[in-house]
């Protein structure tokens, strides 16, 4: 939680980088994890790949919690000891590299990263990410009070924050309360979004996009009054678990799901959520999946 706003920006608890995050969002790093078959037998891996563009940390800082993760996983679906094995990645590109090597049966992203990646990656969903907080994921577009009525005024403007990189999203993920995001207003990624506030609230022609816990946390900056949510997206899942593109949905990807559903059951997989700051993943189908495209104003846009 935020105890305070800073004017440094690499220190602000909320909005700049740090080794850990403390949002409420699922674990914002990479996990590759790989099942196989014994020593001798393997022939090839089934992995898990977790990805979120722009977050904190790095592989040899998330090494522990990715061993906890493993093992938690390998119990909780009975697999033999060692045969499951996890790695962080912070990047869009690292991330997208993953998913597409060789043995990579699964991938958990953001929301806006499958949106996004949906069709080229050929990502299809089979558990939603419920976070820790217990509250759905919804980003919010902010900017100086008083310098945006409606979509056309962000004409010439900059429009930046972590979910960037997922531009098509970002134009229309907005659409119910406020608009779709003209063509003439460019989307950029801003990892650590502190010092895009800053220049919103001495009204630079920036807007700023926030997830959940850090737009809750505007009121703690010094200059939080001089700014405003034009508008949130509709409620989100944290993440979502899916199938690769062109991977079997065999008895590997079958543990590895059943795996992850059933870690809220044990201590050791209670502990674990609690570190990737994850409640649960939970079953998702395609009703549910048509209902987020919805929500998010996706409708028809990216289905295969």
């Amino acid at each position: 939680m935020v105890r305070g706003a800073t004017q440094d920006d690499t220190t602000h608890p909320r909005y700049a980088s740090s080794p850990m995050p403390r949002g409420s969002r699922f674990l914002p790093i990479v996990f590759i994890t790989s099942l196989a078959l014994s020593a001798a037998a393997r022939t090839e891996a089934a992995s898990l790949v977790f990805c979120s563009p722009g977050s904190p940390g790095d592989t040899a800082q998330a090494g522990p919690t990715m061993a906890q993760l493993a093992r938690a996983i390998e119990k909780a679906a009975s697999l033999e000891s060692g045969v499951v094995s996890a790695e962080y990645h912070e990047s869009e590109a690292a991330g997208i590299e993953a998913i597409r090597a060789a043995g990579t049966l699964l991938a958990a992203v953001p929301v806006p990263f499958f949106l996004e990646h949906e069709r080229d990656l050929g990502l299809v969903p089979r558990l939603g990410i419920a976070s820790s907080s217990g509250q759905p994921e919804r980003y919010a577009l902010v900017a100086r009070k008083g310098t945006v009525a409606g979509p056309a005024d962000l004409d010439g403007w900059e429009v930046t924050g972590s979910i960037g990189y997922a531009e098509s999203f970002v134009r229309r993920a907005f659409a119910k309360e406020f608009g779709t995001i003209p063509d003439g207003a460019r989307v950029t990624f801003n990892a650590a979004p502190l010092q895009a506030l800053r220049r919103a609230s001495a009204g630079d022609r920036i807007a700023v996009l926030l997830d959940a816990a850090q737009s809750v946390s505007l009121a703690s900056l010094p200059f939080g009054a001089d700014l405003s949510v034009l508008a949130r997206t509709e409620p989100l899942p944290s993440g979502l678990v899916c199938v690769a593109k062109g991977r079997p949905t065999d008895k590997a990807t079958a543990s590895i799901l059943r795996g992850l559903e059933r870690l809220p059951k044990s201590a050791e997989g209670k502990d674990v959520l609690a570190s990737i700051r994850v409640q649960r993943f939970e079953p998702i189908d395609a009703a549910g999946i048509a209902r987020l495209r919805t929500a998010s104003g996706q409708a028809g846009a990216h289905a295969p």
